[in-house]
């Protein structure tokens, strides 16, 4: 059975390399975009979901006392600074994903950049 607690301590994500994954700086830029919205007269919709974005976060606890993100509410505007970071997080996932599986089927073979 899962068990749900507040706690209003504050939790530090670092990525692999150790690096401090700054949620709260996305954050304050999301707000800022908030407030810009307002001032160009955006829907209160709009407005109040980027507000809140990434307000309510969940976590359980993992078997080696970790905690692992399970349930967030995103905004998910292409404008907000939070949605993209998330959205940039994924797409860097499932490029090295295809990459991994390239270089297996194709040792050999050599990747084209154009630019």
């Amino acid at each position: 059975m899962e068990k749900w607690e507040n706690q209003d301590k504050i939790l530090l994500d670092k990525n692999k390399r150790g690096k401090d994954r700054n949620w709260r700086g996305r954050k304050l830029l999301s707000l800022k975009l908030a407030d810009i919205f307002k001032e160009l007269g955006y829907r209160e919709t709009l407005i109040e979901r980027v507000e809140t974005c990434g307000d309510t976060l969940r976590f359980i606890r993992r078997e080696d006392g970790s905690l692992r993100l399970y349930q967030a509410y995103f905004c998910k505007n292409k404008l907000c600074p939070m949605c993209n970071w998330r959205r940039s997080m994924k797409y860097s996932y499932q490029t090295s994903q295809i990459v991994d599986e390239a270089i297996k089927e194709q040792p050999k073979g050599r990747f084209l950049f154009l630019c």
